[in-house]
């Protein structure tokens, strides 16, 4: 049986901006406020998708600050999955390309949710 061929997109970089997305949101780890920033991404699945500077957000805070937790904002997500699946598309991996596609509605579908759920507050 042949080895399995591992599938890599490497976007070099995103339409979205730091200034696109919303403000910082909550540590995970600690609860403090995170800042704005550039943040590696990395989805390993069937298919490796890398991009090196993501709009996203980094804790600063002292309790974080041996290994600042960093989060992927939800506009640059989508973006990359979008992008991924195009270029899936492109090569004629359309299995692939079809995963993707659900990962982008649901994405959407929990973005909506929390808007929704923050317009309750």
């Amino acid at each position: 049986m042949a080895p399995i061929e591992t599938i890599t997109i490497t976007i070099g970089r995103l339409r979205t901006t730091l200034e696109d997305i919303p403000g910082g949101i909550e540590c995970v780890v600690c609860g403090k406020p995170t800042v704005k920033a550039f943040v590696p991404y990395q989805f390993e699945g069937d298919v490796v998708v890398r991009v090196l500077q993501t709009p996203g957000y980094r804790c600063t805070s002292p309790t974080c600050a041996e290994d600042p937790p960093e989060y992927v904002s939800d506009e640059a997500l989508l973006e990359i999955f979008t992008v991924a699946r195009d270029e899936m598309l492109e090569r004629g991996l359309t299995l692939e390309a079809e995963k993707f596609k659900r990962r982008i509605e649901f994405q959407k579908r929990a973005q909506e949710e929390s808007r929704r759920l923050e317009g309750d507050n």
